[in-house]
């Protein structure tokens, strides 16, 4: 289960990847900038507690958590 529990993991990270590198500017030298807006609204979110995020902030945090508890069902 363990196995499984970290592909899964790693799954959702890959995803979370995908969108960050999707949304910023490639550098000519490989680096990558995070365009500004979103890095105030990460900033934000990253010392915000669960409870004070927007409805739209969670709603995505439970799709996560949804995937997760999925994956706990299987035997």
């Amino acid at each position: 289960m363990k196995e499984v529990m970290a592909a899964k993991v790693h799954d959702i990270w890959c995803s979370w990847m995908q969108s960050v590198l999707n949304r910023s500017a490639e550098m000519s030298d490989g680096s990558v900038v995070i365009p500004k807006g979103l890095a105030e609204r990460w900033r934000r979110q990253a010392v915000t507690p669960y409870n004070c995020l927007t409805e739209q902030e969670q709603a995505s945090d439970k799709a996560i958590a949804e995937n997760i508890l999925d994956l706990l069902k299987i035997k």
